[in-house]
């Protein structure tokens, strides 16, 4: 089986509940995902970093991260961004319900 971006348009909850469900059905099967999101990759046996049409690093995801290439990069680069837009969600929605005493 080869998914292409599956989860583009879901939730992060729904997302997850995908690749969970995506992964545990296909023990023992051969399956490619092709995702941008690198948090989707973490169940894999396996990882192919591709970069201009070429394999550039291959591993799991903590082989990978302690590779600190591009892998370790792109993941630790969008771990940030979902952290920052988490607190700029929490800080807008506490200034929003400000009450004055």
């Amino acid at each position: 089986m080869i998914l292409d971006e599956p989860s583009a348009e879901l939730d992060p909850i729904s997302e997850d509940k995908i690749f969970k469900q995506f992964y545990y059905s296909g023990e023992g099967k051969n399956s490619v995902t092709i995702s941008h999101r690198l948090f989707n990759t973490t169940l894999a046996d396996k990882i192919f970093v591709i970069d201009d049409r070429h394999i550039i690093a291959q591993g799991s995801r903590f082989d990978l991260l302690k590779q600190n290439g591009k892998y370790a990069h792109l993941f630790n680069l969008q771990a940030s961004n979902i952290c920052n837009n988490y607190i700029a969600k929490f800080h807008s929605h506490n200034k929003s319900h400000h009450f004055d005493k």
